[in-house]
């Protein structure tokens, strides 16, 4: 997914030296990911685990790839635990996990939230949860799993549930707290659109103007539907609300549960353009078209 890709690709690492002895260096393929609860494999994920690889060197270097782009930078091991740094024009970044057997187990990504496990090429990835620390069992007393008929794997992420969400929306953005600068009144009528573009990827996008014109979008951002839960999907420059692209932190902050036809998107909207600062705190209400208005209780 291109949110996994996008995190992967500010994360330029590390290179330098060949396998030698140790068991543990070598390049690693990703396994599985997990993501706000959902599993997934690095097919789903990235296509092929060639699209993102680490490779663990001599001497305490490594390399990633991710999506074409290649980084170098260093890591440490300290037993089980692993602790990779990676710089990025004048940022560093740290990736923290572990690396067990032939499985290293990447955690918390950036603090948003993501794991993926890999796996040394050449061997067989190990069927284990992402982090692979044992739950307690309580000996005393075992349960059986009833199956559930309705229970999916996880791979059909698009469910019926989630297309039925799809379509119009109208409602109003609440600007807060705004000074003088910001560019609009307290409310703005609001339509919105979420649904598939003609590949089936999904987006959602907010306007000025009834009719949707493409002058008058005010927001606009990919976005994946998990049961109903939209997150965005943000890329390099490919995401914004009102004139500014967002950043693949903005993620949870943007993770809206859509309920009862009716969307609720916060923002605290922070610019500064040639010396000139612009803020409000933003609320986007939105009803899906044909639902009677209510106001929000907020």
């Amino acid at each position: 997914m291109l949110l996994i890709v996008t995190l992967l690709l500010g994360l330029v690492s590390c290179g330098g030296g060949d396998s030698g002895s140790d068991p543990k260096l070598g390049k690693y393929l990703p396994h599985t990911a997990e993501m706000f609860g959902i599993t997934m494999t690095a097919e789903e994920l990235f296509g092929s685990p060639d699209s993102f690889t680490l490779e663990l060197k001599s001497g305490g270097k490594m390399t990633l790839q991710a999506d074409g782009e290649k980084g170098d930078g260093t890591y440490k091991i300290d037993g089980e635990n692993i602790t990779m740094t990676v710089k990025v024009d004048s940022d560093e970044m740290t990736m923290t996990g572990r690396l067990v057997d032939n499985m290293l187990y990447l955690e918390n990504m950036l603090d948003a939230g993501i794991n993926i496990a890999f796996y040394k090429e050449g061997t067989t990835p190990v069927e284990a949860a992402v982090t692979p620390t044992p739950e307690p069992v309580d000996e005393t007393e075992e349960e059986t799993d009833v199956p559930d008929d309705n229970q999916t794997d996880g791979t059909d992420q698009q469910g019926s549930s989630d297309q039925g969400v799809f379509g119009n929306y109208y409602g109003t953005a609440y600007h807060k707290n705004a000074n003088e600068n910001f560019f609009f009144g307290e409310e703005l009528p609001i339509w919105a659109y979420l649904g598939q573009d003609s590949s089936g990827n999904v987006y959602f996008e907010i306007y000025a103007e009834e009719d949707h014109n493409s002058d008058s979008v005010l927001v606009s951002m990919w976005v994946m539907m998990f049961d109903n839960q939209m997150v965005p999907h943000i890329g390099e420059e490919d995401a914004w609300i009102y004139d500014m692209y967002l950043d693949i932190e903005d993620t949870s902050a943007l993770t809206v549960n859509i309920e009862n036809d009716t969307i609720v998107m916060d923002y605290m909207y922070r610019e500064v353009d040639e010396g000139v600062e612009y803020f409000a705190d933003v609320t986007f209400y939105l009803l899906k078209e044909g639902t009677p208005w209510k106001e929000p209780n907020f």
